[in-house]
């Protein structure tokens, strides 16, 4: 879902396409991040979160960047409920170990579709889990060569699932 070319070493610019299918519509938002976090950063991340969530027909959807100093990634930009309540507070720490780490560690994209389940459950940091009540989440890392500087969160109601599509450009 997430595809991560480097232009050009000397400006690090970053772009990353995320591509998400919906019933009537395809959504193909580009994020352009300058390394040197301009102030064009948080327009394009937040224009991600809002296609993210209407795309997918999600509830609330979150982009967690990690902060100018220290390890700890913060909700910079989102919309719906989730964001409205930990909108700019440190949540998510590498240090743990959680569903957000695997995003953070090894890149990868999370999808859960019950936060519930025994094996997941403890996983799910307490703060996260108040606000799923069970439902699913998707977790997609935005990336460069030097790691993941975004998290973008998407969760949908209990008793929904996310479903995603694949789509390629040509």
């Amino acid at each position: 879902m997430t595809e991560n070319i480097e232009k050009n070493s000397a400006q690090r610019m970053v772009f990353t396409k995320l591509f998400f299918s919906c019933r009537a519509a395809r959504t193909g938002i580009i994020i352009r991040a300058d390394m040197s976090k301009t102030p064009t950063m948080g327009m394009d991340i937040a224009i991600a979160t809002a296609a993210m969530r209407k795309s997918l027909h999600l509830e609330s959807c979150v982009a967690f960047v990690r902060q100018d100093q220290g390890n700890l990634y913060f909700a910079c930009a989102g919309e719906g409920t989730l964001f409205r309540q930990i909108e700019n507070r440190p949540l998510i720490d590498p240090a743990r170990r959680d569903v957000f780490t695997v995003c953070l560690t090894q890149g990868e994209d999370v999808l859960i579709q019950d936060s519930s389940e025994s094996r997941i459950a403890p996983f799910v940091p307490a703060w996260f889990h108040d606000v799923l009540r069970g439902g699913p989440f998707l977790l997609l890392p935005v990336k460069d060569a030097t790691g993941v500087f975004v998290i973008l969160c998407g969760i949908a109601s209990r008793g929904h699932r996310i479903e995603l599509g694949v789509t390629r450009l040509p």
